[in-house]
């Protein structure tokens, strides 16, 4: 009973790390659950990673964890070695994989075309030379930050 007991906490210590990895590889990534089930090709569902990141899916097999690395751009190797507890799920680093993937491209194209300010924005940022897109980028990324930014009232006079 006692080895019962150590065999199922060692399961589940294992599943809440293959847990923490795939809720930290979506993140980092800006994937949804429904990224990773077209990313895969439809080898696992939006449900079961759903499963994994809730810990209840238990004895993944082969098959779905090389589909759940494909879906999530990630080495199969590395999603092994972390579904079996060999690898610690915070320490994997994540970016060996594409780090402009598919699914980030392709949403970015899709403004690109639908956008008519954002395409008349970079067909003039192209143009630029190396040193003004610098430029341009730190800007943006200036009134990026500014528009985030909760905005401070002003007592009136």
């Amino acid at each position: 009973m006692v080895a019962h007991r150590a065999h199922a906490r060692g399961i589940l210590e294992r599943a809440g790390g293959l847990a923490r990895y795939v809720a930290r590889v979506l993140k980092e990534k800006r994937l949804s659950r429904r990224d990773v089930q077209v990313i895969s090709g439809w080898k696992i569902t939006d449900a079961y990673v759903g499963s994994i990141i809730n810990g209840r899916a238990k004895n993944l097999s082969v098959e779905k964890l090389q589909a759940l690395a494909r879906g999530l751009g990630v080495n199969e190797d590395e999603i092994f070695r972390v579904a079996r507890g060999a690898a610690d799920s915070d320490q994997v680093d994540t970016r060996a994989g594409d780090p402009w993937h598919s699914v980030m491209f392709l949403r970015l194209m899709e403004r690109v075309v639908s956008d008519p300010d954002v395409k008349e924005i970079l067909d003039v940022v192209v143009e630029l030379s190396e040193e003004d897109r610098a430029i341009v980028l730190k800007i943006a990324k200036s009134l990026s930050r500014t528009h985030r930014k909760p905005q401070r009232r002003r007592a009136s006079v």
